[in-house]
């Protein structure tokens, strides 16, 4: 008889393990009082804000984003309909001739919030906006992170906030710039941001996968010993909440099939994590042609002794010919 997949013990379970703190980077270092303020994103009642985080500000290493912070300029609490904040590899260094949002940003970016937020923004002091969706996994391989805001404000004061002028940034703002595709302005002087962190338990995925070939799914800096499920998806709209953490998975069948069957598409994906903390899963998409242009999403968990003890982000592939 085959045993219970892990993840699906998992789904049944109810722990009480204790979270990891997060630690924070700074973009470009953690001064949220100093700087010219700049109304470019935070200070509009609509708008769609791309800047590139440059990786010399990164640690090079693995680590998730789970929330980002502005320096406002002043103390406000506006609520905004949708909010929306979207993370990205790049090879980009910056936006010229890039003018193309979507182009920009790709396919299978993570999205850490998506709908309505109410900001607690205070002057001169690094001010967290509360995302609550998934999680960024950055591979640590020394690229560039693109990420987007945008937002359409419902009441509430707008406000400035701090910029040092070192970061690439494009946006286009006022009535229908949330739903724009084509930024506006172009040049060097990005917000001042804080990345809240979380180092342990990060999966990174290839951000283009080609169909017929095999390409490594990594679960890194899990806990050595303990249970890792990897799974899949076609969607990553949905929490799948597991007592102290989530993992974005749309419950599909192709979640079902890379729990339960795995190979000859899903290979390795449950493993008892080694001393190095990292666990690879091998993801080989079928020579289907109509499989281009689909985006696959992967997730892990980590399941000890007492239960679900991490969930990493969730992390979008693009299959290509």
């Amino acid at each position: 008889m085959r045993r219970t997949p892990i993840v699906y013990a998992a789904l049944i379970c109810i722990c009480t393990a204790g979270a990891v703190l997060p630690a924070q980077v700074y973009v470009p270092s953690n001064t949220p009082a100093t700087g010219t303020c700049n109304a470019a994103h935070t200070g509009k009642s609509e708008s769609r804000y791309q800047e590139i985080i440059d990786a010399t500000y990164l640690p090079q290493a693995p680590f998730k984003v789970l929330d980002v912070s502005f320096a406002p300029c002043a103390s406000v609490n506006p609520v905004y309909s949708q909010y929306q904040v979207r993370m990205t590899h790049t090879t980009l260094v910056n936006f010229a001739g890039n003018q193309n949002f979507d182009n920009n940003l790709g396919r299978c970016p993570a999205v850490l919030h998506s709908g309505p937020l109410s900001w607690t923004a205070t002057a001169n002091t690094w001010s967290p906006l509360g995302c609550t969706g998934n999680a960024f996994g950055y591979d640590g391989q020394g690229r560039n992170i693109l990420v987007e805001f945008r937002h359409i404000q419902s009441s509430g004061s707008t406000t400035s906030h701090h910029r040092d002028g070192v970061s690439p940034r494009l946006y286009t703002s006022d009535a229908g710039a949330y739903s724009s595709t084509t930024g506006v302005t172009v040049s060097i002087a990005g917000a001042k941001l804080e990345l809240i962190i979380d180092r342990t338990c990060v999966l990174y995925a290839p951000d283009t996968a080609q169909i017929g070939q095999s390409h490594a799914i990594t679960a890194d800096a899990m806990p050595a010993g303990e249970n890792c499920q990897i799974a899949a998806s076609l969607g990553a709209s949905t929490a799948i909440n597991l007592g102290p953490c989530s993992v974005w998975l749309v419950p599909d069948g192709v979640f079902v099939y890379s729990a339960t069957v795995g190979a000859p598409i899903f290979n390795g994906y449950q493993a008892i994590t080694p001393a190095s903390g990292k666990v690879i899963g091998k993801f080989s998409p079928p020579n289907i042609p109509a499989l281009v242009g689909v985006c696959v999403y992967h997730a892990a968990v980590s399941v000890g002794s007492s239960g679900v003890s991490c969930c990493t982000n969730t992390a979008g592939t693009l299959l290509t010919p």
